[in-house]
């Protein structure tokens, strides 16, 4: 069987149609491994914020239910943590994910920061304080606030999330 010019055209041109096919494919393939391993590692990220998030929310709710004498309150959770320690916790997830968040939520978690600075401020005097004067200055308002500034971080957290 001799091989004329159209059938070496029609040869080569499938070879090359497969060849090109094939690097689409490989090209389009190793993109979608690339974003969808972005993807995993941002949804961890904010997963990891939230959970912080939510502790030092369950430990204002806490801290108020204390101040209050109730101890049946539902989000009454008692830890070893203050807010120090909260803080540090969320601060370091932040800086360690802080690739993955959008100005917004960076900014409102900057914000939270502050706020928390002035709770541990707080949380210092109280210990250092006497009971009259605690009494005398006995306000939840900053666990109150840190509840607020919480919740906008978790709002920006679940925004982030509806892709």
């Amino acid at each position: 069987m001799q091989m004329n010019s159209s059938n070496f055209l029609l040869f080569v041109s499938s070879l090359v149609s497969a060849g090109i096919a094939s690097y689409i494919t490989y090209t389009l393939a190793r993109r979608s491994t690339k974003y969808e391993f972005l993807l995993k590692e941002k949804i961890d990220a904010l997963k990891s914020i939230q959970q912080r998030l939510v502790s030092l929310k369950k430990y204002c709710y806490s801290v108020i239910a204390e101040y209050e004498g109730n101890e049946f309150a539902p989000r009454y959770e008692k830890d070893n943590k203050g807010a120090l320690v909260h803080r540090d916790e969320l601060s370091s997830c932040a800086e360690d994910n802080a690739i993955f968040f959008s100005e917004e939520l960076t900014k409102k978690l900057n914000d939270l920061d502050s706020q928390l600075s002035l709770l541990c401020n707080f949380e210092l005097w109280r210990v250092s304080c006497t009971l009259e004067e605690r009494a005398a200055y006995e306000n939840m308002s900053g666990y109150e606030g840190t509840i607020r500034a919480v919740d906008r971080c978790l709002a920006d957290v679940q925004k982030e999330l509806s892709f």
